[in-house]
């Protein structure tokens, strides 16, 4: 990185819940902020379903950094007055105990219903939470840069420099990737777990 004064203060690679959220908490708190992703909203997205963990935090984010909007997914029926109504009730979390090349035991099953009580929460339509936390983050001052991929990273005393694919350069203090499964910082730094790890091996079996 040169000398001169980074261009931000914070780049966070990937604007879905995680990079939005973090986005609209820094720019609110007068960071300079640039959301770079590889796509654009809306977009399709997976990961639909919260858990009571999600709306407490949720909660507590809103209100210990002063952004309000969070508050809006943290309800089922608020969700779908504020943002779309395209998201569902959250009714309870199922499991089930699975044998490899095995048929499920119905008997090996729970359900965990939720009590309305503890919280009433969504399952997520991806595609309007996300381009919702987005447009969150624009108006608290986030910059974007959509459509943009990293391509190469390089770290010194002074921060960090992200090239993208089309050549252009960012310079920042801090990276932050919430891009998921291609995350480019993970390529980078080789914290990948190699193939081998997750080879499966089984016994031989007898045909009847």
């Amino acid at each position: 990185m040169s000398k001169q004064k980074p261009s931000y203060d914070v780049v966070i690679l990937g604007s879905g819940i995680a990079g939005s959220t973090l986005g609209a908490v820094l720019a609110r708190s007068g960071v300079r902020v640039l959301l770079a992703d590889g796509a654009t909203h809306p977009r399709f997205a997976v990961g639909e379903s919260m858990i009571p963990q999600l709306v407490a935090w949720l909660q507590v984010i809103a209100e210990r950094f002063d952004v309000p909007e969070f508050q809006a997914l943290a309800d089922a029926t608020t969700i779908n007055e504020q943002v779309s109504n395209t998201f569902g009730r959250k009714r309870h979390f199922g499991f089930m105990l699975h044998r490899p090349g095995e048929e499920p035991d119905p008997t090996e099953a729970h359900q965990f219903v939720i009590p309305d009580a503890l919280t009433s929460e969504s399952h997520l339509f991806r595609q309007d939470s996300d381009a919702y936390l987005f447009r969150v983050a624009v108006g608290y001052g986030c910059a974007t840069r959509q459509q943009w991929r990293v391509a190469q990273i390089a770290f010194d005393d002074d921060g960090v420099t992200l090239t993208g694919t089309d050549e252009r350069e960012v310079t920042a203090r801090y990276v932050v990737d919430a891009s998921g499964f291609r995350s480019p910082l993970a390529d980078h730094l080789g914290l990948r777990e190699q193939p081998a790890r997750f080879q499966h091996h089984s016994a031989p079996c007898s045909r009847i």
